[in-house]
């Protein structure tokens, strides 16, 4: 007959998260600029804002919604997964800076 624990308190397995978990270097990852991600993304977001307006302002006369509403979503979507990778490459980078303070060790090319 199976052994049934009880839940701690009633968070399930949440609660235990980490015990006897070993923890990685990269486990903590230091905070990226939030003023550094807004520079790097307003070109971007410029961009993909000024094409919305030309979607919705392409659209035929009564028809601005089915003429439009398509290209928004993909502009939209396409822009959504960039401002998360370049996110998550950020904070990705800010460990790195924070792991290896004068930058990232060179590797040398063998000839």
């Amino acid at each position: 007959m199976p052994c049934k624990l009880p839940r701690i308190g009633g968070a399930g397995t949440r609660g235990l998260q980490g015990w006897g978990r070993k923890e990685y270097a990269m486990d903590r990852l230091a905070k990226m600029s939030s003023a550094a991600y807004v520079e790097a993304m307003r070109p971007v977001f410029e961009q993909v804002m000024s094409q919305v307006a030309e979607a919705v302002n392409e659209a035929p006369d009564g028809e601005v919604i089915n003429g439009s509403e398509e290209k928004v979503r993909d502009l939209l979507g396409e822009f959504r997964a960039k401002a998360y990778e370049t996110a998550v490459q950020m904070r990705v980078n800010a460990a790195e800076a924070a792991f290896f303070p004068g930058g990232p060790p060179q590797r040398k090319t063998q000839a």
